[in-house]
């Protein structure tokens, strides 16, 4: 059953560090980042889930298609050097009117799971944005509501950062002892830790 929930998975980032696009990375046998974020928002019930890619992930993704489920509409950025704002636009875009709540997830957390989505989504109160914290630091995903993903559709500050537009919708800070919201994979050290003897 399709709920009142749409998805953005940022996945347009340069992976300079990590030297490969990180939504290319195995989770599983067989299990890329990308189809992991992707299963999980599809199994949650987002009615549209816009994954924002570089030039480099839509030719991953075009010949990995089979992974994703149907929810999933490919979103090419062009200009991903505009920062993490832009790449939020261009997946927001896509998925035309803004009528249900917003998750926004980075591609490099896989550890997403329906337990988290659900926890956000059952969050009391009205809030522009839901923002989870762990121990002091924010995590992913993001949970936007109508009037606030309209908001950041519409800024122009792109010299601000990402956080920056997203206090000022009126951010809530959701405690959590969820370390999975955490748990982000920005290098390769990083990636053999979360997952030794895994090659890429």
């Amino acid at each position: 059953m399709k709920i009142d929930f749409d998805a953005v998975i940022l996945a347009a980032g340069s992976s300079i560090r990590m030297k490969t696009p990180k939504l290319s990375l195995e989770y599983a046998h067989g299990i890329s980042f990308a189809g992991r974020c992707a299963s999980v928002y599809s199994g949650f019930g987002c009615r549209r889930i816009a994954m924002v890619v570089n030039h480099q992930g839509v030719s991953w993704l075009e010949a990995h298609v089979a992974e994703m489920p149907p929810e999933v509409d490919i979103v090419l950025n062009r200009y991903p050097e505009k920062g993490r704002l832009f790449s939020l636009q261009c997946g927001l875009r896509a998925l035309g009117k803004l009528a249900n709540s917003v998750f926004v997830h980075n591609v490099d957390n896989p550890f997403i799971t329906t337990d988290i989505l659900e926890w956000l989504a059952s969050y009391p109160g009205e809030h522009g944005c839901i923002r989870p914290v762990c121990g002091g630091k924010y995590g992913s995903p993001i949970l936007l509501s109508p009037n606030a993903a309209k908001r950041l559709k519409r800024a122009r500050k792109y010299h601000l950062t990402l956080r920056e537009h997203l206090e000022s919708t009126g951010t809530c800070l959701a405690e959590t002892h969820r370390t999975q919201v955490l748990s982000n994979i920005n290098t390769p050290g990083d990636y053999d830790r979360f997952f030794p003897g895994r090659e890429e």
